[in-house]
């Protein structure tokens, strides 16, 4: 399935400019790394679900940043919350902007009280599901969109979902010739 459009980009490229760092927070599977990956393709990636960066992140969250050239996004950011106090630390230090991107599937405000301490260095944007607008302007996906309640659906997927969504479509197309 092609990348579908998200509303919020323009909002995310704009607030990237201009703040030190964006954090993007939603519900898992609402394409929070999808997009970023799509918008900002030449950004490294560090996926903290890779269990050796995991657990050296862990380890010396301050060390781990300072060893990636910025701008970085650090997607599930909150696998390893010290990361945020440590980017704080390294962040004090400079004024340019456009230095990290978090992603977290949790609510940034949840995070022990981690809002307070990117006070001002931080730009949170909250990624839903699909809108209907989002769903509209992609024509070719509205049916499964829709029935998927707005959640991108991944490809090459063989469930039930699609089969019978499938045969309720070829039914309908039957009905109409």
């Amino acid at each position: 399935m092609a990348y579908i459009n998200r509303a919020i980009e323009d909002t995310l490229k704009n607030r990237f400019e201009t703040a030190k760092s964006v954090a993007i927070t939603g519900a898992r599977q609402v394409g929070k790394t999808t997009m970023t990956k799509h918008i900002y393709s030449d950004i490294r990636r560090i996926n903290l679900k890779n269990v050796v960066l995991y657990n050296n992140a862990k380890e010396d969250p301050q060390g781990f940043l300072e060893n990636f050239e910025r701008p970085l996004f650090v997607d599930e950011v909150q696998m390893v919350p010290e990361l945020i106090g440590a980017a704080k630390t390294i962040l004090d230090d400079v004024s340019t902007r456009s230095n990290y991107l978090f992603s977290s599937s949790q609510k940034w405000t949840l995070m022990k009280g981690l809002s307070e301490s990117l006070a001002g260095m931080v730009s949170i944007l909250e990624l839903g599901t699909l809108s209907l607008r989002e769903i509209l302007e992609n024509q070719n996906y509205r049916i499964i969109i829709l029935a998927y309640g707005g959640v991108p659906v991944s490809t090459g997927r063989n469930d039930f979902r699609v089969q019978w969504l499938g045969l309720l479509i070829d039914r309908h197309n039957y009905k109409c010739q």
